[in-house]
């Protein structure tokens, strides 16, 4: 199945990633480690996964929360690869 690309999104502001950033970060949380943490989420992603359901994961760049799991993927994303948001026209 392809990968469908991955959408940060805020209230206000929005960061659509490219398929290839959207492999890479998947790939990363499927490496991470599940860790017992509070976070502040920042972000909302929005995603299609596998079996064609809407995924939603909550993060703060570092970690990223879906249902009941938190994984560290040890290190903040959207720093390390210096992702643009843009204003969202609503």
């Amino acid at each position: 199945m392809p990968i469908q690309p991955i959408l940060f999104e805020t209230k206000k502001q929005s960061c659509d990633l490219t398929k290839s950033e959207s492999f890479y970060l998947l790939t990363e949380i499927l490496r991470g480690k599940v860790v017992k943490a509070r976070f502040e989420p920042k972000y909302m992603i929005k995603f299609w996964n596998a079996e064609g359901k809407k995924e939603v994961l909550l993060t703060d760049g570092k970690l990223f929360k879906r249902k009941e799991k938190t994984i560290d993927i040890g290190y903040n994303f959207i720093e390390q690869n210096n992702l643009k948001f843009t204003i969202k026209n609503n």
